[in-house]
C-alpha cells in the first residue's frame, strides 16, 4: 500500500508560507493540512484530491479567515500542485462553508464565490471531490472520533451528510461520518452494559 507522505516541494512551499507556525484549532495549520491529506489518501482518493486537501485552506475560508497564500499566487500554486488540485483547493477556499451540500439539497449544479458573488458551475465529479475534501476537513477537526460539545448545528450537519452524501463519498469518508455520529450520539442500547 502506498504511503501518504507529503511531497517535499509541497511541504517546503507550505512552510515558507507559514503553515507550520500558523495556529489552527489548537495546533498548527500544517498539522491540519497534512491530516486532511492523509485521510483523503487513506480513503483511496486520487492524488490530485489528496494534494487539494493539503492546500485546502491556504487562501483562507469562511471559517478560517487567515490567508497564508494570497490569491495573486494562484498561478504559482497551480504550477506546483497541478491544475485540478489547485482548482479544488481554490473552490474550497472561496465558496461558502458547506456549499457543496447545496447541489445535493437543492438540486443545483452551482456553488457561490463568497468574495465575488459569482456562481461557479460544478459537475458531478467536482461535487464528489469537494464532498471528500469537506468530510476530510470536518473529520480532521475531531481526532478523537467524536464531537465533545455538539450543538444543534453539528448534529444537523452530521445528519445532512448521512442523508445526502453516501452515493458521492468513498466508503472511508462515509464510514468516518457514520463513526463520528455514532460516537457523538450513542444510542441508549449502545451505552448500556
Amino acid at each position: 500500500m502506498k504511503t501518504s507522505s507529503v511531497d517535499e516541494a509541497h511541504k517546503r512551499f507550505l512552510f515558507e508560507a507559514g503553515a507550520d507556525t500558523t495556529p489552527h484549532s489548537g495546533r498548527t495549520l500544517y498539522i491540519h493540512l497534512e491530516g486532511v491529506h492523509r485521510r483523503l489518501h487513506d480513503w483511496g482518493n486520487e492524488e490530485s484530491v489528496c494534494v487539494a486537501g493539503l492546500f485546502h485552506s491556504v487562501y483562507g475560508t469562511s471559517a478560517f479567515k487567515q490567508q497564508i497564500i494570497p490569491l495573486e499566487l494562484r498561478g504559482r500554486v497551480r504550477a506546483l500542485i497541478g491544475e485540478k488540485a489547485e482548482a479544488l483547493a481554490y473552490l474550497f477556499c472561496v465558496c461558502e462553508r458547506h456549499a457543496c451540500l447545496g447541489p445535493l439539497l437543492y438540486g443545483t449544479s452551482k456553488m457561490k464565490n463568497m468574495a465575488s458573488g459569482e456562481e461557479i458551475g460544478i459537475d458531478e465529479e467536482t461535487l464528489r471531490c469537494m464532498l471528500e475534501l469537506e468530510v476530510a476537513n470536518f473529520v480532521d477537526h475531531f481526532p478523537g472520533g467524536r464531537i465533545d460539545n455538539p450543538g444543534a448545528r453539528a448534529e444537523m450537519l452530521l445528519k445532512t451528510y448521512l442523508m445526502t452524501t453516501e452515493r458521492y463519498l468513498s466508503k472511508g469518508a462515509y464510514g468516518a461520518i457514520q463513526s463520528i455520529y455514532a460516537n457523538t450520539y450513542p444510542t441508549p442500547a449502545a451505552t448500556a452494559g
